[in-house]
């Protein structure tokens, strides 16, 4: 684990502009070994059954069974976009950085395995790359993977997203901390025109257990366009067919042995790149599924597979130079029944959300600076003024987990009582815990939840979330009972406007139960438990 100068905490602080302290660089490429001597594609795997951690029978699998000693093992993960631990509301979830040092911990201190960690890049969530909580999330995943081991970050979309000078910026900063070793590696990106800046590294030569490995990266060519919202001038990307044969050349003059060459693009062209450079042992690409399953393959003596996504697998390079096959392989999913979680990943976790607490609580902190008007013009009520004329309807809320959602950030499953890590005051958690939030984009309406203090009658998750802000409708039914005049127009329409349809309660339900977040909801399983039609004795006249 990183021993930085000043606390984590104190470099997660969130002050305006003041931010680009509390960021980490973002670092790439670093060794990956993969050795000759393979006789091509019949060499043996160890990938686990179809669900990553059990077989057909509902056995629990050992990972890399039967592997003899590897001489060292690449631990190779990417495209984690921004999911750094499984939501707590499906807790058979795979994924988190937590269960990912477990498995490095396992390695280590089980097996006594030399182990390196390689990220390919893609570490945010490409939509979220420039909002100040992503600034802080990436503070807390570089210092995860320092602590792991990892010696490289590629530089993906999402890393190149959050700007040249800020990288370079988060970069300067980590790379004189005592102990962080997790450079940006890039053989054809160059900032701010200065290929002399040493941001992004071009490669590394590292030692393990007395082998040498030369690793490099790359950002495809065919993904330029993704970066079109940028300054050419920022940042350039030069053509990988021109970068990468000097690149071999100076691993090799530095006395590298076995190379690798992480490629953030898509997989037809790190295919390419494959057959263009054999003297690449691995190829790592970006793109492929969610779940690749045991997806790899040999091009000619180079072994080709895609990183996986969202940190819910990492990729096991076994290497035993000299021999037949001179690697093993295997994608391992950080399930919930082989991994526990890392003490050390869940104190960042704690740093994390105490950050995000501290910037929350700031009124003039940056993080609240997205709230944005409801696109009806209305505004919200909250629950208790649905109450007196909707008694059904919230008795059947109050007695739901929706009532409680707030409360079950703060507390947490009744197992984990006592090492649960308050999540209050997370945008991406408390969007679907609380009323007044656009749940996909994490980010709240002006006047929606802030927290329990200020905004107390938007505690859980109400009404409004899925029939919208009901203020206009509370006004005009309490002014029509005190009038005792005719219903007029706009009260109706006010009525309608709320009303919504099994169609429209599904696609409201999606927006916080979404593959995800909930990956077994079914619409037609749930909705009865929720379900509140009006009597006719509440029914307006």
């Amino acid at each position: 684990m990183s021993s930085a100068p000043e606390s984590p905490v104190a470099r997660l602080r969130l002050r305006g502009p003041a931010i680009i302290g509390a960021l980490v660089a973002i670092v790439c490429g670093i060794l990956a070994i993969w050795f000759r001597g393979h006789d091509g594609p019949t060499g043996p795997t160890t990938a686990s059954a179809a669900d990553g951690s059990a077989s057909q029978s509902g056995e629990v699998l050992p990972i890399v069974d039967g592997w003899p000693a590897p001489a060292f093992v690449l631990a190779i993960t990417g495209q984690q976009h921004g999911y750094i631990e499984p939501c707590g509301c499906s807790p058979k979830q795979s994924g988190g950085l937590a269960r990912r040092a477990d498995l490095f911990r396992q390695l280590r201190e089980e097996k006594k395995w030399s182990v390196l960690g390689l990220e390919t890049g893609g570490s945010l969530d490409e939509m979220r790359v420039t909002r100040p909580q992503s600034e802080l999330k990436f503070a807390m995943i570089l210092d995860a993977l320092n602590g792991m081991g990892y010696r490289s970050l590629g530089l993906g979309t999402e890393e190149l997203k959050i700007g040249a000078f800020k990288l370079f910026d988060i970069h300067s900063n980590r790379r004189v901390e005592k102990d962080f070793d997790v450079p940006f590696v890039a053989a054809n990106v160059v900032l701010l025109g200065s290929p002399t800046l040493e941001t992004p590294t071009r490669h590394r030569v590292l030692e393990i257990n007395g082998h040498k490995v030369g690793v490099t990266s790359i950002y495809g060519s065919n993904y330029r366009s993704k970066l079109s919202t940028l300054p050419e001038d920022e940042i350039q990307i030069l053509p990988p067919l021109e970068v990468l044969p000097e690149t071999l050349a100076a691993m090799k003059k530095e006395g590298a042995e076995y190379f690798v060459l992480m490629s953030y693009s898509d997989v037809e062209e790190s295919r390419q790149l494959a057959k263009k450079f054999p003297e690449f042992q691995l190829v790592v690409s970006a793109e492929g599924a969610d779940d690749p399953g045991d997806e790899h393959e040999f091009i000619g003596q180079t072994l080709f597979f895609v990183s996986a996504m969202k940190g819910k697998y990492v990729n096991v390079v076994g290497v035993y130079p000299g021999e037949k096959p001179a690697v093993r392989f295997e994608r391992i999913e950080l399930d919930q029944d082989r991994f526990g979680r890392s003490p050390f990943v869940r104190q960042l976790m704690a740093d994390y959300q105490l950050a995000l607490k501290e910037a929350w609580l700031d009124p003039d902190s940056p993080l609240r600076s997205g709230a944005f008007p409801h696109p009806s013009g209305r505004q919200f009520a909250g629950v208790q003024s649905c109450k007196s004329c909707h008694a059904s309807a919230y008795e059947v809320w109050e007695g739901s987990n929706h009532a409680h959602a707030t409360a079950s950030l703060l507390e947490g499953r009744p197992e984990e009582k006592g090492t649960w890590i308050d999540r209050t005051y997370d945008p991406e958690c408390i969007c679907c815990h609380a009323t007044g939030w656009d749940a996909q984009d994490a980010t709240p309406y002006a006047d929606g939840f802030m927290d329990a203090k200020s905004t107390p009658h938007l505690v859980g998750n109400q009404c409004e979330n899925c029939h919208g802000p009901a203020s206009t409708h509370v006004n005009l039914e309490t002014a029509w009972k005190k009038s005792g005049g005719p219903r007029g127009e706009a009260l109706l329409k006010a009525r309608e406007e709320l009303h919504i349809t099994p169609a429209g309660a599904e696609k409201s339900c999606l927006k916080c139960h979404d593959f995800a977040n909930s990956p077994n909801f079914k619409f037609e399983d749930y909705w009865p438990q929720i379900e509140h039609p009006t009597p006719s004795a509440e029914k307006s006249p």
